[in-house]
């Protein structure tokens, strides 16, 4: 199994067995090389513009994807990446001719966005997941007649 899928299952199966459980330093997790790899393919799929540093996914695999991720994991490991502000655009609402604003984060902020991501959606969905998909008996019973749903 893939490393980050591994750490993923574990994570999961960690908060099913014990939706109580707090998961204490976690960041250990985010500067994984791994992880940020994955979080790197992410945000590469998902294109998008350039943020305020007018850095654009091209520009950051001309100066070598390699090279930045062991900034990053050096900077989180730290404790000194800080997020940069995000460029602010407005573009128009469909439909209308009004602007809604829209916040673009550098390459390097979407990339350990995207990590923390792959290490807390794994917790976050099997603490939460059967509660936000619970069906209330009486809507259950309502839409089934005995004996026909299981």
């Amino acid at each position: 199994m893939d490393p980050v899928r591994a750490l993923q299952h574990a994570l999961y199966r960690a908060a099913k067995a014990d939706p109580g459980r707090r998961f204490h330093a976690l960041s250990d997790k985010v500067y994984r090389r791994d992880v940020l790899e994955r979080a790197w393919v992410d945000v590469r799929r998902n294109g998008g513009a350039a943020g305020i540093d007018r850095t654009s996914i091209a520009d950051v695999q001309e100066y070598g994807v390699s090279r930045l991720l062991d900034e990053l994991v050096a900077d989180l490991k730290v404790g000194r990446w800080r997020p940069s502000p995000a460029r602010r655009v407005f573009i128009p609402k469909p439909g209308s001719g009004e602007l809604r604003p829209l916040s673009i984060p550098t390459v390097r902020d979407r990339i350990v966005q995207a990590a923390v991501k792959i290490v807390l959606e794994p917790i976050l969905t099997g603490r939460y997941v059967a509660v936000f998909f619970r069906v209330p008996p009486e809507t259950f019973n309502t839409r089934c007649p005995a004996g026909t749903c299981g």
